[in-house]
C-alpha cells in the first residue's frame, strides 16, 4: 500500500504525515517492511512475512487499471554485483500488466460493446 492508503485505513488525525514517514522508515529498516516503487514512481510498503527481513529478492506486478500491486515470491530477482568499490543495497523487478480481473472486466465490457454495434 502507499502512504497515503495507509493513512486513509486509520482515524483521522490518529497520526499525521511526518510520523508516518518516520513509523514506515524505521519499520523498513528494521526489515519488517520492504519498499517498491510503482509506475508513477510512489513508494508502496509491503510486510515482509518472513520473521526477519524481506524473503528474499523477488519480483514484483502492478496491473496498470486498478494500480494493485503484489509480490511475485517465485519470481526471483538476479544477483547482481559490480566490479570495483560498488556495493548494492537494493534493487527491484516491478513487471507492468493488467491482472486477470481488470482483464475480465476488460472483455466483459469489450463483449457488451459488440453487441451493442451488431444490434445496431
Amino acid at each position: 500500500m502507499t502512504r497515503q492508503e495507509i493513512a486513509t485505513k486509520t482515524t483521522p488525525g490518529d497520526i499525521d504525515k511526518v510520523t508516518m514517514y518516520r513509523t514506515l522508515t524505521a519499520l523498513t529498516g528494521a526489515g519488517l517492511l520492504h519498499t517498491v516503487l510503482d509506475a508513477d514512481g510512489v513508494a508502496r510498503f509491503c510486510v515482509n512475512r518472513a520473521a526477519r527481513g524481506c524473503p528474499g529478492g523477488h519480483a514484483h506486478f502492478q496491473c496498470l487499471e486498478c494500480g494493485e500491486m503484489r509480490c511475485i515470491h517465485e519470481q526471483r530477482v538476479p544477483r547482481i554485483s559490480i566490479r570495483g568499490v560498488a556495493v548494492v543495497k537494493t534493487k527491484q523487478l516491478v513487471a507492468y500488466g493488467v491482472c486477470s480481473r481488470c482483464a475480465n472486466t476488460m472483455r466483459r465490457q469489450a463483449s457488451r460493446t459488440c453487441r451493442r454495434e451488431n444490434m445496431r
